[in-house]
């Protein structure tokens, strides 16, 4: 990756997890439904992270794109 490209990683999984307090981890009960929508604009990428279980929006991060040389 020496490209120094800007990147937005995700992943999926199975199961929510959670810091235990003693250097492990458990797993957090309950069903979720998160997800990302991304908007790509002239200038900026927007990255927002949705709990669709609850409808409501829990971060949101602006990329700024920079003209090509």
């Amino acid at each position: 990756m020496g490209d120094r490209q800007p990147r937005v990683l995700t992943s999926s999984s199975r199961g929510w997890r959670t810091d235990n307090g003693t250097g492990g981890e458990v797993t957090v009960p309950g069903a979720f439904n998160q997800g990302l929508q991304v908007e790509v604009y002239r200038d900026k990428v927007v990255v927002r992270a949705r709990d669709f279980g609850r409808s409501a929006w829990i971060k949101q991060i602006t990329v700024p794109l920079h003209a090509a040389l």
